[in-house]
């Protein structure tokens, strides 16, 4: 407790010091703050009660890591980057399409209620082409997917639902 107390003493005489005592300052205070965390990881870890669990944000760590790299250590950031992103998209593909997968098949189901006697050529072409736009309504309304796409893109992709619903 004393020995915090004339730390905290110190470090507000700091910025005062000028010339060799300021060295000495700075050096004491520093040299005070390696003692704190040797201290800090000398105690004994409860690693069998311990429930936090350690998370790296390792997409994070490279975006604020890339503006110091240079430019050969920025395209490897890039590559490992760009699978992360490519990680993402699949993921979001994935789930679209099980959406997608689902939908088509309660369409199915709801087709097949409806026109029992229609033959079955003209209720799978029914399907199909519903199923396909709905599968690209889906992909376009997933959240994490439009958190990836460029605005160029985001239209490309409203231009080919259009398409595809007129056909």
């Amino acid at each position: 407790m004393e020995e915090s107390h004339f730390l905290d003493m110190m470090r507000a005489v700091q910025p005062h010091v000028s010339g060799r005592p300021k060295r000495s300052v700075e050096l004491m205070l520093q040299s005070a703050d390696l003692l704190h965390s040797v201290r800090q990881y000398q105690e004994p870890e409860l690693s069998a009660c311990d429930t936090s669990q350690d998370f790296i944000d390792f997409e994070a760590m490279l975006t604020d890591l890339q503006p110091v790299c240079n430019p050969a250590e920025a395209e490897l950031v890039n590559l490992i980057l760009n699978f992360f992103r490519s990680r993402k998209i699949y993921t979001a593909y994935k789930a679209a399409s099980r959406q997608t997968a689902e939908a088509q098949a309660q369409q199915n189901h709801l087709q097949a209620a409806a026109m029992p006697d229609a033959p079955a050529e003209n209720r799978q072409e029914a399907n199909f082409q519903n199923g396909s736009y709905a599968g690209l309504r889906n992909l376009m309304e997933n959240q994490a997917f439009q958190s990836l796409l460029s605005p160029a893109q985001k239209e490309n992709l409203n231009q080919i639902g259009t398409l595809i619903q007129t056909l």
